[in-house]
């Protein structure tokens, strides 16, 4: 595993972290979408106060929270000469997570961009066809909607009062490994594109080893 990673600032998720996007992506500025790739989201969960009660944080956030971390599998028809029908299906697998009770999840914008068909399989392994209904590519957001009612959600807090040395619990779905959990810190806030080689200057990130 990386020694640190970066998260756009406004894709972040748990607990205390925000998501600068998803207001506009479950409004009224939603975007259609187009290409499946197969990296998974990773959503970072800071323990916060939880750890400062608690010797076992980390499985208390885990308890608090995994119930509304999802799995997205995805497809969609690509061209293949090595096919006869010069057709074949490409496939992704990501992670996301459960923001409104009536089957609003959130994942990555690449995850199921461009995807023919979007499958979002709870914890508890009930399976749903998703609709992909917002997309937002600069922060790698994208807002997918399942017939569901009474689900778990996750709380969306504030990024902007993320500090240095915090801790950061991740829980996702990596490669296919279904409720994965990793934990690091928060090892840096507000970093800018500059800093970290992108050509993109729109955005701040997090950084973080978790």
């Amino acid at each position: 595993m990386a020694s640190n990673h970066f998260l756009k600032k406004s894709i972040a998720s748990f607990s205390l972290v925000s998501v600068g996007a998803l207001s506009a992506l479950i409004g009224t500025q939603l975007n259609p979408t187009n290409a499946v790739q197969t990296q998974p989201l990773v959503a970072q969960v800071p323990a916060g106060s939880i750890a400062g009660a608690n010797e076992n944080f980390i499985s208390a956030a885990v308890d608090k929270t995994g119930s509304a971390v999802v799995r997205i599998n995805s497809s969609r028809k690509v061209t293949s000469r090595s096919s006869e029908s010069g057709q074949a299906i490409a496939r992704g697998t990501g992670s996301g997570f459960i923001v409104k009770s009536d089957g609003l999840v959130m994942t990555n914008a690449h995850v199921v961009d461009g995807a023919d068909q979007v499958t979002v399989k709870l914890k508890d392994g009930r399976e749903f066809t998703g609709q992909v209904v917002g997309e937002d590519k600069l922060t790698d957001v994208a807002v997918v909607k399942i017939q569901a009612s009474n689900l778990p959600t996750v709380e969306i807090g504030n990024s902007d009062q993320l500090r240095p040395g915090e801790w950061a619990i991740a829980i996702g779905n990596p490669l296919g490994l279904d409720n994965t959990v990793t934990a690091g810190i928060i090892s840096g806030t507000g970093r800018s594109s500059s800093e970290i080689g992108s050509p993109d200057r729109r955005t701040n990130y997090i950084q973080t080893d978790a």
